[in-house]
């Protein structure tokens, strides 16, 4: 199904979502996270390993503007896990509604 997936459902428009969810403001997304990772490639391969459709991935962005990018300084996760458990709740409640 993940195969499938990111062969026929992962699209362009998938892709503007995640570059204006990092570039559409400067405050959203913290130019300390900007420079110390590749947001691009792991919100890509959060929304690839998750199948997050349009939907699912707004109120990825949606959350991560409200609780805020880093998990501030919580040695627990990392940058990537906190991006990850942040899509999983993405999609819950986007299931959920």
């Amino acid at each position: 199904m993940q195969r499938e997936f990111i062969m026929e459902n992962f699209s362009h428009k998938n892709l503007l979502f995640i570059n204006r969810m990092i570039d559409f403001d400067e405050t959203k997304c913290p130019p300390i996270i900007r420079n110390n990772y590749n947001i691009h490639d792991l919100l890509i391969k959060v929304v690839k390993t998750l199948m997050l459709n349009e939907l699912e991935i707004i109120y990825l962005s949606f959350f991560l503007d409200k609780m805020g990018w880093s998990n501030d300084g919580d040695a627990r996760f990392s940058f990537y896990e906190n991006l990850l458990y942040t899509g999983i709740a993405a999609k819950v409640i986007s299931y959920l509604n």
